[in-house]
């Protein structure tokens, strides 16, 4: 089954227009892409940011099909794109990039 995770990742309109293109030149990205469990306003004919997720996914930045990703993100400024990861342990939390207006955040709850 191997370690999976719950990953968001938002873009301003541009990098989303950025990503588009990309997108269109690497089959990696273009399968990680379909394959998101949640996709808001990823709409091609807008420049709206966006936001994609993944709630189970085995997200290896080594991996042939996330390090595409990860490459792109790392070309972005920092305050366009906002990359959240939550592993399966509780204390496996990964935070890159400065866009904190995206709406996206970490919640913690106990319940009973």
């Amino acid at each position: 089954m191997g370690y999976r995770s719950q990953v968001v990742i938002a873009l301003r309109g541009e990098e989303k227009v950025l990503l588009q293109k990309a997108i269109k030149h690497s089959k990696s990205l273009k399968g990680l892409i379909s394959d998101a469990d949640e996709e808001e306003d990823f709409d091609e004919n807008t420049k709206t940011d966006c936001k994609l997720v993944w709630h189970s996914i085995k997200w290896y930045e080594g991996y042939s099909s996330i390090a595409p990703m990860m490459n792109f993100l790392n070309y972005l400024p920092e305050d366009t794109y906002y990359f959240i990861r939550l592993g399966e342990e509780l204390d496996d939390i990964v935070f890159r990039g400065d866009y904190y207006d995206s709406g996206v955040y970490v919640e913690r709850n106990i319940r009973w």
